[in-house]
């Protein structure tokens, strides 16, 4: 965990979330200033650099499978067909994926 990531601490409970969806390794929370209904940050609990393409391939392929379960809690929880998936990581330096 870094210190002066808040997304560390949120991953790690130091900061309260509305969960939707956890693992041991991801954690899934509503977004608190949301630009849809139900628009959702999937957060890896180690911190990572938010350039997830320089993840290790073992992690960024469970944060991959990660991100189809909770496209699916969306899905049924919504009353969707789909969401959409942004990875940007321009405003916190954490990798996550962003749920719209």
């Amino acid at each position: 965990m870094v210190e002066s990531c808040v997304f560390c601490k949120i991953a790690n409970g130091a900061i309260k979330a509305a969960k939707i969806w956890e693992d041991g390794e991801f954690v899934a929370v509503l977004d608190i200033n949301p630009n849809t209904k139900g628009m959702t940050l999937l957060l890896t609990k180690e911190h990572y650099d938010s350039y997830a393409f320089d993840m290790p391939e073992d992690v960024y392929s469970r944060f991959m499978l990660a991100a189809k379960k909770v496209s699916g809690v969306l899905e049924r929880g919504l009353n969707v067909k789909r969401v959409a998936l942004v990875m940007e990581g321009m405003g916190i330096n954490h990798a996550h994926l962003k749920f719209y």
